[in-house]
């Protein structure tokens, strides 16, 4: 309560009730309540930038040009609202050709993985097939070329996870062994897999090099030597013939 003076300043005996005001909410910066004319730019702006960056042979020049032209800085320094418009905009055309790019990535990842799967399963299948067929000598190179292939996986799985502790080491040894380690990559290079603290290459890079070991001490030799067994042969028998295209 308060107590009111009288017009001769004195005190009356008068009493009021006292006056609350409820505190105003609080003002938001969301792109949704900015005014239309600063969304509008900010669209257009944004869409400015995608239809440049499209079509450009160099992202960088084409980036910096449209800086230049658009005088982004300068309009962006000065209204902090319109460079948080314009990230919604730009966010929003991007999400769809994002989302096709990843299932597109899947896609050949799924592919490759499928091709190197294919190859190891018609390696195997080979080797049985020169058993069979009594063709003791092909069947001696080839056991000897994915042995020396998976040696040099095993060697390269100890040498990339030096920064472990043994147990992983270990286990990563095992996934070697037991033919996991293109799965394991190759979902590290979709999901984007950050590098591991103290490793030396990054899951693309180790998916990379175990293809680079797979195409040179196994697919190559095999090739070579599942070509040779095919001319020898009197006829050509369908399993070496799928077994080449599925390298090639």
């Amino acid at each position: 309560m308060l107590r009111r003076r009288s017009v001769a300043n004195g005190e009356t005996t008068d009493r009021v009730a006292q006056l609350i005001f409820e505190p105003p909410p609080p003002i938001t910066s969301t792109p949704s309540n900015l005014t239309s004319n600063k969304n509008d730019l900010a669209k257009e702006l944004a869409e400015d930038l995608i239809e440049n960056i499209q079509a450009a042979d160099n992202i960088d020049v084409k980036i910096l040009a449209w800086l230049d032209v658009n005088e982004f800085i300068e309009k962006v320094t000065a209204d902090k609202e319109l460079l948080k418009a314009f990230m919604f905009q730009l966010c929003k055309l991007l999400a769809k050709p994002l989302k096709l790019a990843r299932n597109g990535l899947a896609g050949r990842l799924l592919i490759s993985l499928a091709c190197t799967y294919s190859d190891m399963i018609s390696d195997v299948l080979m080797l049985n097939f020169y058993k069979d067929t009594g063709d003791h000598k092909s069947y001696d190179a080839s056991l000897t070329i994915l042995i020396g292939a998976m040696s040099a996986h095993v060697i390269n799985s100890l040498s990339h996870n030096k920064h472990c502790s043994l147990k992983i080491r270990a286990v990563r040894v095992l996934q070697t062994l037991f033919l996991l380690n293109p799965v394991v990559y190759t979902y590290g290079k979709w999901s984007g897999k950050a590098k591991e603290e103290g490793a030396t290459m990054t899951s693309n890079q180790l998916l990379m090099f175990t293809k680079l070991i797979e195409m040179i001490l196994e697919a190559l030799p095999q090739l070579i030597l599942q070509v040779g067994a095919l001319m020898r042969a009197d006829s050509i028998a369908l399993l070496p013939a799928v077994s080449i295209c599925s390298v090639l």
